[in-house]
Parts: C-alpha cells; sequence; structure tokens
C-alpha cells in the first residue's frame, strides 16, 4: 500500500510504502514503526496501522491528533483514499497532514 503525506504549512511530501501488520509513527521516531511523519512536539501521537486492506488510527494519548474535525481517542478504522488529519501544537494552532492512498 502506497501512502503519501503532505503536511501544512510545511507542505514537504514524503512517500511510504506500508506492507501488512507494520505502522507508520505519526509524529515521531519508534524503533517498531517502518517510518515515521514529523509533526508538532517530539512524542509519537499516533500509529498507522494496516491490517490487510484496512488501515487504522491507533492514537498514543501523548497528544491530540483529529480527524474530521473530532478527537481520535481509540483505534479506529480509516476510509477513504484521502484523508486529513489536524495535529496542533502546544498553542493550538493546526498543523494538517494529508494523506493520500493508493495500492
Amino acid at each position: 500500500m502506497k501512502v503519501t503525506f503532505d503536511s501544512h504549512p510545511v507542505q514537504d511530501e514524503k512517500i511510504c510504502y506500508l506492507p501488512c501488520h507494520k505502522s507508520i509513527g505519526i509524529g515521531g521516531d519508534d524503533s517498531h514503526c517502518i517510518d515515521s511523519v514529523e509533526c508538532p512536539g517530539s512524542e509519537v501521537r499516533a500509529y498507522l496501522e494496516r491490517q490487510g486492506n484496512q488501515l487504522y488510527l491507533k492514537p498514543t494519548g501523548s497528544a491530540p491528533i483529529y480527524w474530521d474535525e473530532r478527537e481520535i481517542t481509540k483505534r479506529t478504522r480509516l476510509t477513504g483514499s484521502r484523508l486529513q488529519f489536524n495535529c496542533p501544537d502546544d498553542k493550538n494552532l493546526d498543523f494538517y497532514i494529508a494523506i493520500r492512498i493508493s495500492q
């Protein structure tokens, strides 16, 4: 599964290939992840996990992460090929990460 990340306001595009039963860390490096995407703060906010053809967002609880303007507090199945997460910083300034998913 090809996952393309584009963050705003930084706007750096990053392409990752996510195999089955692997994850990508959102917010920091984690030795259990195959890759990571930066956002404000040094902690991992969530993991983007692949199980078969399904994609899940699993928050760590260390910092908030929002999808469709709702804070994600438990493992959530993601739907659609285009997603957008908000990872606000400690001053509540928005930091958006847009994701495009393709097979």
